[in-house]
C-alpha cells in the first residue's frame, strides 16, 4: 500500500472514531435485552417487592386463563426511584397492581417497568431525573441561578449572596496581604446533560475528538460494530458493571443520573460516587508520584491544587482492565487531569483531559456538568441482588423469580 493510501486510511479511522464517540453518562447496562418497542399491560398480585441494588424488582403472579403465570419486573435502583417518588415500602406483598412493561426479547416472563398503577390508584414511572427505561417521564430539575450569578472577587454583596446560597468561601492569600474568596466545590452534585433545550450558559461544551493510534483505532471500531450488531439482536454485550465491578476512573464521575458527593477536609478532598459507592481520595498540595511507582488500581493516585477558582486534580495509576472513557482502550501510562470549576453557585463543570502516549495520538478533552442537589442524602449502594448475568454463550441474561 502506498504512503498516500496509508495516510488516507489512517485519517478515515481517526474520523470514524471521532464521529462515533460523544460524551454521555454511563449506565449499569443496556436495555437491549428488553423489547422496548413493545409495551404490554400485566395485572396481578405482588408476591415480593425487592428494594435492592443494582435494581429493584417486583415479583407478580398474573392470572393466565385457568393457570397463574409468574412475572419478574425490573426497575431502576433505589436511588433513582427515590428521586422519582418511590419508597422502600411503596409496594407490599399481596398488593394488586397493574404494570405497563417491556418484555424480554427471548420470551421469558421477565420485563422492564414503564409505569405502574398502585393499589391506591397512584401511577409511578420507572425513573429519576434522567429517566430509566422506555417512555418514562422525569420531574423537572431544580431551578438554577443565572450564569452571571457567579461571585466576583470585588463584590462583597455578591459574596454574601453566595454564602446565603450555601457556597462556602475560603480565603486565600494574595500579594499585598489581601485575600480573595475561593468558592468551594463541596456538596452533592447530579449529572446535568447538554441535550436539546439546555441553557448554553451552563451546559458543558462539546467534547473534543478522539484520535487513537491506527492499530487501536482498527480494533476499537471493529468492537463497536460487533457490539452494535449484538445490541440490535437484543443481546447487549457484557460489561464489568454486569458483574457488579466498580467503574473506576474516569467513568465513575458520571453514571446515569447517580450523584457524586464532594467533601473538603484538611489536606484532602474526597469524591464519593453513589453508584457502587465508589470513593476517590485527592491529596492536596502534594507532588504526584511517578507512574511506575503507583500500584495500578481502579482510582489510581490523585493529587490536587487550587489554580485560581479551579480545582486541578492529577490522576495516574489506572489499571488497563478498568474501562476507559466511552470504552476507549488505554494503557497504564494514562494520565487524567481534571479542572473542576463552579459556573454558577449551583452548576459545576469538570473538564477532563486524558493523555496516553501509548494509545492516543493526541489528548482527549471533554467536560462533565453537574447541578447541585440541596438537602440530598446519599443512598447506600451495595450490589447485593444482581440478577443479570452472562451465560455460557456470552449473552446477558436476567434471572427470574430471584433464582
Amino acid at each position: 500500500m502506498s504512503g498516500a493510501r496509508q495516510g488516507l486510511l489512517r485519517l478515515a479511522m481517526i474520523a470514524a472514531v471521532a464521529c462515533c464517540v460523544s460524551v454521555r453518562t454511563e449506565a449499569h447496562h443496556s436495555f437491549a435485552m428488553f423489547d422496548t418497542a413493545n409495551q404490554i399491560t400485566i395485572a396481578g398480585v405482588v408476591t415480593a417487592f425487592e428494594w435492592t441494588n443494582p435494581h429493584v424488582y417486583i415479583e407478580l403472579d398474573v392470572a393466565d386463563g385457568q393457570a397463574t403465570k409468574h412475572w419478574s419486573i425490573e426497575l431502576g435502583s433505589p436511588s433513582i426511584l427515590l428521586r422519582g417518588g418511590w419508597k422502600f415500602n411503596t409496594i407490599k406483598k399481596g398488593d394488586k397492581i397493574s404494570a405497563v412493561v417491556s418484555p424480554l426479547r427471548n420470551g421469558d416472563p421477565g420485563s422492564l417497568l414503564n409505569r405502574v398503577t398502585l393499589a391506591d390508584g397512584r401511577v409511578l414511572g420507572n425513573g429519576g431525573p434522567a429517566g430509566i427505561g422506555p417512555g418514562t417521564t422525569a420531574p423537572p430539575p431544580a431551578a438554577l441561578p443565572p450564569a452571571d450569578a457567579m461571585p466576583t472577587r470585588r463584590s462583597k454583596q455578591v459574596v454574601a449572596a453566595c454564602i446565603a446560597l450555601g457556597v462556602t468561601l475560603t480565603a486565600a492569600p494574595l500579594m499585598g496581604g489581601q485575600s480573595k474568596p475561593r468558592p468551594s466545590v463541596a456538596g452533592v452534585w447530579a449529572p446535568l446533560g447538554a441535550g436539546r433545550g439546555a441553557d448554553p450558559a451552563i451546559a458543558p461544551p462539546p467534547p473534543g475528538p478522539v484520535v487513537l493510534k491506527p492499530d487501536y483505532a482498527k480494533d476499537y471500531l471493529a468492537q463497536r460494530a460487533a457490539d452494535a450488531e449484538a445490541t440490535k439482536r437484543g443481546e447487549p454485550p457484557p460489561s464489568a458493571a454486569i458483574g457488579c465491578v466498580p467503574y473506576g476512573m474516569p467513568r465513575m464521575m458520571s453514571v446515569a443520573s447517580y450523584p457524586v458527593e464532594i467533601l473538603e477536609t484538611a489536606g484532602q478532598i474526597t469524591i464519593i460516587a453513589e453508584a457502587f459507592s465508589e470513593v476517590r481520595r485527592v491529596f492536596m498540595d502534594q507532588a504526584q508520584q511517578p507512574i511506575d511507582e503507583v500500584p495500578p488500581g481502579f482510582y489510581g493516585h490523585s493529587v490536587g491544587r487550587w489554580d485560581g477558582d479551579a480545582l486541578v486534580i492529577d490522576t495516574v495509576g489506572i489499571k488497563e482492565s478498568v474501562g476507559g472513557y466511552q470504552n476507549i482502550p488505554h494503557s497504564e501510562r494514562m494520565r487524567i487531569t481534571e479542572r473542576l470549576r463552579l459556573v454558577t453557585p449551583d452548576v459545576l463543570h469538570d473538564q477532563i483531559t486524558i493523555e496516553d502516549p501509548v494509545v492516543l495520538e493526541k489528548p482527549v478533552v471533554y467536560t462533565l456538568a453537574y447541578r447541585r442537589l440541596r438537602d440530598y442524602k446519599m443512598v447506600e449502594f451495595v450490589c447485593e441482588n444482581n440478577r443479570e448475568y452472562v451465560d455460557a454463550q456470552g449473552r446477558v441474561r436476567m434471572r427470574l423469580g430471584g433464582r
